[in-house]
């Protein structure tokens, strides 16, 4: 496949694609052979630290979210899924630290009532937990496999005991993809 024909916005929408497919290989060649001069493109870095955390390297994957939002303070998505990969890795002070700025997004954007739902859970504050991730998931049309994580979450949940204090401990389990 010859990269070069494709503009930069080809390669992000074939990465993206790739991505949903599990094909990690193609995604990984998409944005590495990205136009050089995007090569601090928030959008690029988001998408190589979601595609590092689905291979398994996480430090990698922290790395390049918290570039991205170092650029783009404003990229939600990277922030959230920073927090996220902060969660699964044991880093809970850094991962909320992260997640502050998403008090700039409505209540109700997806992200937020996601965000507020893992804080919950954090708490071990299982019933609003369930009720914020429920809302979140019927808020969310932009990214299926977030919805998808929530989701699996959620069944996770429902076979713990309420407010058992061990509630936290489902986060290595948790990945969201790309959005």
């Amino acid at each position: 496949m010859d990269l070069e024909v494709l503009d930069q916005e080809e390669k992000y929408r074939l990465a993206i694609h790739a991505l949903r497919q599990q094909r990690h290989t193609e995604a990984l060649l998409l944005l590495k052979r990205a136009d050089p001069t995007q090569a601090s493109d928030p959008q690029r870095l988001y998408l190589l630290g979601v595609l590092y955390a689905d291979i398994g390297l996480p430090e990698r994957a922290v790395a390049h979210l918290a570039l991205a939002i170092d650029i783009d303070p404003l990229l939600a998505t990277a922030r959230f899924q920073l927090g996220l990969l902060l969660l699964t890795l044991g880093r809970t002070a850094q991962a909320v630290e992260v997640w502050q700025q998403l008090d700039l997004l409505d209540a109700a954007a997806p992200l937020r009532l996601f965000r507020d739902a893992l804080q919950h859970l954090l708490a071990d504050e299982l019933a609003p937990c369930r009720r914020l991730l429920a809302l979140g998931i019927d808020a969310n049309r932009d990214n299926p496999a977030l919805n998808d994580d929530m989701r699996r979450l959620l069944a996770q949940l429902d076979d713990m005991p309420a407010d058992n204090g061990a509630a936290s401990s489902v986060f290595r389990h948790v990945h969201a993809g790309p959005g």
